[in-house]
């Protein structure tokens, strides 16, 4: 029989609790952690904000509005093109950090296939424009379906570099080259002679992501395998037969994520059909404005992801829910900063852009709205991915896609614009609250900024049998809550019994002075 411990026991008369210490320090490491990843982020997004004002006041609203169109349905296919390429190379360019004496021979197939997938998308999109919208507008058409192939293979070059551990060359081959080039090439294109069209903008993407691209070749561990080629047909059947495992294994992610860019864009894709051009320009650049502050959230996801998929499979509960907790208030509190002034001085930001695109505050407001929810629920939608469970996010989406959709044809007529944002915005809130429901039913565990959480490990009252005060998790420093009840969490099955039972909330109880 084990003998009865506190924490009391375990620490030298007169010496404080090492636990706040510990979870000071994680937390501080947390936080400069998500700090620098941010501010990697935020460089990318100040230059891609100067290259949206070049374009924008050398655009102005109508053809402003065609090019974000425009370039959305080729990012859209970009990702249909690439289908979880990323995430297999991810994994593979992985394993082969590990062990740098195996083959590099994914690399060319990989390329080759996301190619291919994306220059049929391209003609496809092509054709269907030019049938669709007629031939207006034929050199930007043929610009933005030579993009959807140098999107699909810098996105794949993307997951390489990432895998190779060089996550700063990934992000500058894949989005701040691109973004520079835009942002120098109109004011070049303008500077020799042409005039500033929905075409120019296209262009100087299409140079950046060639640029991106050889950038990433001249990184990747090339070897004569590679390089001999996937040029023959036999060869090409051979990339998809040996890809064909991961590529099965990475499609459930893949859809999701393609379904969540179509959520967070049927607003644009919808008002192109239904709105003017002019109402078009406003609602993208103030979609692209509030786009920005998810900049926290997707630094955050690089550093709670691999966090929350070794946790799970330990089954440590309590530490899951105390790390998703303070990772939701982390990226809630950062984008605050941001969401705040772009809230509250809507106008004068969007004046930046030039005059005609004042209009859109209203618009840029509501999506900022569901930003913030975004950000508040963010950290169940990556539990569902590491998890597991990222068939039951698809299925959400989906139906919130469906929703969104109707309620932009119910809301266009009486509200324009305004009603298509509200539209979007309570997709999103639908899909993020129904996301921590589910994650919460599902695992027992809170995971929304707002939550309240007990402490890891507190001693144990004798009279009520729970655990002693509890405290506000932000930074894992107790600040005592005597009146207030911890609520269990809800569990969805009963709890785990016998040696395997997963250390969490359903796993080792209360013995003696503890609960763990």
């Amino acid at each position: 029989m084990s003998v009865p411990v506190s924490v009391d026991d375990l620490v030298p008369p007169g010496h404080p609790s090492p636990e706040p210490d510990l979870a000071g320090r994680r937390w501080t490491a947390l936080l400069r952690k998500l700090s620098g990843l941010t501010g990697l982020y935020g460089i990318a997004a100040v230059v891609a904000f100067f290259g949206q004002i070049v374009v924008a006041r050398s655009l102005g609203p109508q053809a402003y509005g065609q090019f974000s169109f425009l370039f959305t349905v080729s990012t859209v296919l970009a990702l249909c093109a690439t289908f979880g390429l990323d995430l297999v190379t991810m994994r593979l360019a992985a394993q082969y950090n590990s062990m740098p004496g195996g083959s590099t021979a994914f690399i060319g197939r990989t390329l080759l296939l996301s190619s291919i997938l994306g220059t049929l998308l391209g003609i496809g999109q092509l054709v269907t424009l030019l049938i669709m919208r007629g031939g207006d507008q034929t050199v930007a058409y043929v610009v933005a379906g030579l993009l959807v192939p140098l999107l699909a293979v810098c996105t794949v070059s993307s997951g390489l570099l990432t895998g190779l551990s060089q996550p700063v060359l990934a992000l500058v081959a894949s989005l701040i080259l691109r973004e520079t080039t835009v942002l120098i090439g109109v004011p070049l294109f303008g500077s020799a002679g042409f005039a500033a069209t929905v075409w120019t903008p296209l262009v100087a993407a299409s140079i950046g992501c060639a640029l991106g691209f050889l950038l990433a070749v001249r990184a990747m561990p090339w070897q004569r395998a590679a390089r001999a080629g996937v040029r023959t047909r036999e060869s090409l059947q051979r990339a998809i037969t040996s890809l064909w495992p991961y590529l099965r294994e990475a499609a459930p992610v893949a859809t999701y994520t393609i379904l969540y860019l179509l959520l967070n864009r049927v607003g644009l894709l919808f008002a192109a059909m239904l709105v003017s051009s002019y109402e078009l320009g406003l609602f993208a650049l103030a979609a692209r404005c509030a786009d920005t502050v998810m900049l926290v959230q997707m630094a955050g996801n690089s550093i709670s992801g691999p966090a929350f998929a070794a946790l799970y499979k330990a089954g440590d509960l309590v530490e899951l829910e105390l790390m998703a907790v303070r990772m939701g208030r982390l990226t809630l509190l950062m984008g605050l900063v941001g969401c705040l002034p772009l809230f509250l001085l809507a106008p004068e930001v969007l004046q930046i852009f030039g005059r005609d695109f004042v209009g859109g505050a209203g618009v840029l407001r509501i999506l900022l709205v569901g930003k913030l929810v975004a950000l508040t629920f963010g950290g169940p939608i990556m539990l569902h991915h590491m998890t597991g469970m990222t068939g039951r996010m698809t299925g959400l989406v989906a139906i919130a896609i469906a929703g969104q959709i109707g309620l932009i044809f119910l809301l266009v007529g009486p509200f324009g614009i305004d009603g298509i944002a509200a539209a979007t915005t309570i997709a999103l809130t639908a899909v993020f609250i129904a996301a921590a429901v589910s994650t919460r039913r599902t695992l027992g565990i809170r995971s929304s900024g707002l939550a309240r959480l007990p402490s890891p490990c507190l001693p144990v009252d004798d009279q009520s049998g729970i655990g002693g005060p509890r405290h506000w998790a932000l930074g894992g420093k107790p600040f005592p809550w005597s009146a207030w009840k911890w609520v269990p969490s809800l569990r969805a099955r009963p709890p785990a019994a016998g040696p395997g039972a997963p250390a969490g909330r359903d796993g080792p109880h209360k013995e003696g002075g503890i609960q763990c």
